[in-house]
């Protein structure tokens, strides 16, 4: 796997700057849901990857809107928390993740739909030192279906990934 070391209005590794870089992510567990998925950094508050995140869990949040304290920290310390989108700024939600010991957040989007939000600190003083992105609604709440369906509750991620080294993988509810 080729590492995507780039974030947007960076300079990449390979001394290219990205001005809106994607990132990539692959779910191998459960199988209900093993597909690559495309991520957009957040905008102002990003923190880059310093390392592949491999065979590391991908665990949602409780509360689910992320915008408390979060009660599972236990099962998120050390793994991505998933953030569901909607009731305060995205970078207090990442800021609850980080403060539970999270690698990495992913925020998806609390309307079921295939839109991209680009996520902003909105002026907001939040410390946030781990990498954040942005998932399309309906990615996330497959995902969510997916994890309910198969029982296991967490999904094993790696990120991020090149996506362009990897044999294309369509989710089958995406229209593009």
């Amino acid at each position: 796997v080729v590492v995507v070391v780039c974030v947007v209005g960076v300079v990449c590794a390979n001394g290219i700057k990205q001005e809106n870089a994607y990132v990539y992510l692959q779910i191998t567990k459960p199988r209900e849901i093993a597909y690559v998925y495309t991520v957009l950094p957040a905008g102002d508050f990003y923190s880059e990857f310093r390392t592949v995140f491999s065979n590391i869990y991908l665990v949602p949040s409780y509360p689910v809107d992320g915008c408390s304290p979060l009660l599972n920290g236990a099962d998120i310390n050390g793994q991505v928390a998933f953030i569901q989108r909607g009731g305060c700024s995205f970078i207090e939600k990442v800021y609850h993740a980080q403060l539970a010991g999270a690698e990495a957040a992913i925020v998806y989007d609390d309307i079921v739909r295939e839109e991209w939000i680009h996520m902003i600190g909105e002026g907001m003083d939040y410390a946030v030192q781990i990498p954040s992105m942005f998932m399309m609604g309906i990615d996330g709440a497959n995902i969510i279906d997916g994890l309910e369906t198969s029982g296991e509750g967490v999904a094993e991620i790696t990120v991020p990934l090149n996506r362009t080294v990897l044999p294309f993988s369509m989710r089958p509810w995406t229209s593009f």
